[in-house]
């Protein structure tokens, strides 16, 4: 792969498995030094070896994002070893427990979902960003799920989590302008990570209904390296033709198109 992302550092939470670990292996052939943020000090390390094995920068500290101290000190320990912080993807995440109807879902593991998925985010970018737009530059690549965006019974716990998020980053985006920082949302596809095994085990799920893990790293290599500035605020897919949906940015934009919306009136509606 083509060194796009010499000489920059990314961070990633979530980054001792799964889309994270893949992310990280992408982000090293790209040439970038790698910060891997995890509560498994024993899984960032394994990957953290892997790619100064293959002749890469990376470093590995220990957090749970949902502790804005643990991981302040952790971005803080990263930086130390690879420099200031010009990606970051916050990718940390969990499934919400099993399905159930609302009504019938543990409070407390719901709750615990949107202090991962939602909460932890927002301390990512508190732990990250200031840092970035003090030197006005800097790139935020939020990993989200169409899931965000659907009514999937059983599922109010990480639907809910993954529609604050990309409502976060959209916002993010406008907070930002004008600073050299960009917040963007990417969504894997089913990705089969030990996450979405249970699924896999239990569901009916067509074999072609799962997405290749590696195009969701090769999209945000591209988001790292800017080709993905234009859309900033929206989500895109990792089966998404980037190049085209950048050619009609600014449509998009205007449109609310890959992005959370309601829309309104019944101009144009048949009432038959």
């Amino acid at each position: 792969m083509e060194q796009r992302l010499k000489n920059t550092t990314a961070i990633v939470t979530g980054g001792g498995r799964g889309i994270g670990a893949a992310a990280a292996r992408a982000f090293a052939r790209a040439g970038a030094a790698v910060g891997l943020i995890a509560r498994s000090d024993h899984e960032i390390e394994v990957v953290a070896d892997e790619l100064r094995e293959a002749g890469g920068r990376a470093w590995g500290a220990v957090a749970d994002v949902s502790d804005l101290d643990a991981l302040r000190a952790a971005v803080e320990a990263i930086e130390r070893e690879l420099g200031p912080t010009d990606v970051l993807v916050s990718n940390a995440g969990v499934s919400g427990g099993p399905p159930a109807p609302a009504w019938a879902a543990d409070p407390s593991t719901w709750w615990r979902t949107q202090e991962i998925n939602v909460l932890g985010a927002l301390h990512a970018v508190h732990a990250v960003v200031p840092g970035m737009v003090a030197r006005g530059r800097g790139r935020v690549i939020h990993v989200g799920s169409l899931i965000g965006t659907r009514s999937m019974p059983g599922s109010s716990a990480y639907a809910s989590s993954k529609a604050s998020l990309l409502r976060l980053a959209e916002v993010l985006a406008a907070d930002l302008e004008g600073t050299g920082v960009v917040s963007i949302s990417m969504s894997p596809g089913l990705v089969l990570t030990r996450m979405t095994q249970p699924m896999k085990d239990h569901l009916d799920i067509p074999d072609e209904a799962w997405s290749d893990i590696g195009k969701s790293a090769d999209l945000m290599v591209r988001l790292a390296a800017g080709d993905g500035d234009p859309l900033a605020g929206t989500m895109v897919h990792a089966e998404d033709d980037l190049d085209a949906l950048v050619a009609r940015a600014q449509e998009i934009r205007e449109r609310g198109w890959y992005a959370l919306r309601m829309v309104r009136g019944l101009e144009g509606l048949d009432p038959a």
